[in-house]
């Protein structure tokens, strides 16, 4: 994931493209822009597989993922953070089994028991806090 961070530090200065040191909302017009950037390559993600087109979607498949590291970058988020973050979606996720298994609705979504654990997004917030602090302090 570090190569794609620095290629797109590469292509954000080269475009002229804000990329923030540290954790923040971005303005709500440029949250939009990524918003409609997203959903236009899902767009082509959904034809292309609705079509069988493979080369398509590989494409739309790395634009998104393109588009997901300029998200973090515009909101300042740092590797090691992002990392935390999937770890803890991922922590979620796997509460989804009912007893070690997978239970899915007839749509093919899978159907959380009660014994699901949401992600602990605040817990994450919290370590971006504090090491945005000692970065700020020098520590």
């Amino acid at each position: 994931m570090q190569k794609q961070f620095k290629q797109r530090e590469e292509f954000n200065k080269a475009f002229e493209i804000e990329s923030n040191e540290s954790f923040d909302n971005i303005e709500p017009y440029k949250a939009e822009l990524e918003y409609l950037m997203i959903l236009e390559e899902i767009e082509e993600y959904r034809e292309a597989a609705k079509n069988g087109d493979k080369i398509e979607v590989l494409d739309a498949i790395a634009d998104i993922g393109y588009l997901w590291f300029g998200m973090i970058k515009k909101h300042g988020l740092k590797q090691k953070h992002v990392e935390l973050l999937l770890d803890e979606v991922h922590k979620s996720n796997m509460t989804k089994l009912h007893n070690g298994k997978v239970v899915k609705n007839a749509a093919g979504k899978v159907i959380k028991p009660e014994t699901f654990t949401p992600p602990d997004i605040k817990r994450i917030l919290h370590i971006i806090d504090q090491d945005e602090l000692i970065d700020k302090i020098g520590l």
